[in-house]
């Protein structure tokens, strides 16, 4: 956040905002009030709106737990909200460069988790070690691109007929979490619209349709797919969708389904996809 003070502007419907570097801008604003005294607090919507315009200051952690509050916490660590979607509210879409950190204590988050919009950066989910979290679902849109640690195993556990987990045009980084989807007459995981996915280690079980599906141009790079109960495909890649993974021993009534122009690819992989 910057300091704001609310005075009669020296230009008239203007706000100077001077940076750490010393370098300044005016910002056009409207007042919330007339006439404008000194000292009345600045309308909260232009607030929010200039401090997302200006963006993170540097890199910030969140704090979740579900002893927390929505309505009563602040997100610090010995005042924590109560979920995810909260903690997600409070952050600037331009992450400016810097990370942005949803800290989470183990347990059960009943909510469908959506990170969208988020620029400049990567939103991290972490905790301590050992952390587990478990999930309605999780989807990951429009540019944002967000990071599971590897402190977190996550699971998600989606039976509303949705994908468990979602990726559009955004990215969706577990390079050494473990991931468990259970989604049950549903997609385990879908990617599309040019979405990335990379998992490390992915779990899916109980889907009735595709457990991993990459559509319209996504990538979906995976080093071992585990699961089993799936009575649909394992994996489904078409419109010019790429698939890799190194080890699948994955149950599913169907193993592979390729359709316009996608791909799918097995060996040893990286951290580089190695098609």
């Amino acid at each position: 956040m910057i300091p704001v003070v609310d005075r009669v502007p020296t230009y008239p419907n203007r706000i100077k905002l001077i940076y750490s570097d010393g370098t300044s801008e005016f910002v056009t604003w409207e007042r919330a009030d007339e006439p404008v005294v000194e000292g009345t607090p600045i309308n909260k919507e232009l607030f929010d709106s200039i401090a997302n315009d200006v963006g993170l200051m540097g890199n910030r952690t969140v704090y979740v737990s579900g002893a927390g509050s929505d309505s009563l916490g602040e997100g610090t660590s010995a005042n924590p909200y109560a979920t995810i979607t909260k903690a997600l509210s409070v952050l600037p879409k331009n992450l400016n460069g810097f990370n942005a950190t949803i800290s989470i204590v183990t347990g059960t988050y009943r909510e469908d988790v959506v990170i969208s919009g988020f620029y400049g950066g990567t939103v991290t989910i972490s905790g301590a070690a050992g952390t587990a979290v478990t999930l309605n679902s999780i989807s990951v849109l429009d540019g944002a691109t967000v990071h599971i640690s590897s402190n977190v195993s996550m699971g998600v556990s989606n039976s509303n007929g949705t994908a468990g987990i979602v990726v559009q045009q955004a990215r969706l980084l577990s390079f050494a979490a473990n991931v468990f989807v259970t989604a049950a007459q549903a997609t385990g995981v879908y990617v599309a619209r040019d979405g990335f996915a990379l998992f490390g280690n992915l779990t899916v079980n109980n889907t009735t349709g595709i457990a991993v599906q990459a559509a319209s141009g996504a990538t979906v790079y995976i080093d071992t797919l585990t699961g089993s109960n799936n009575s649909g495909i394992a994996i489904q890649s078409g419109n010019g969708s790429r698939v890799a993974f190194n080890s699948k021993p994955i149950s599913a009534t169907a193993t592979f389904l390729t359709m316009y122009g996608g791909r799918i690819y097995t060996g040893s992989q990286s951290d580089t996809p190695n098609y």
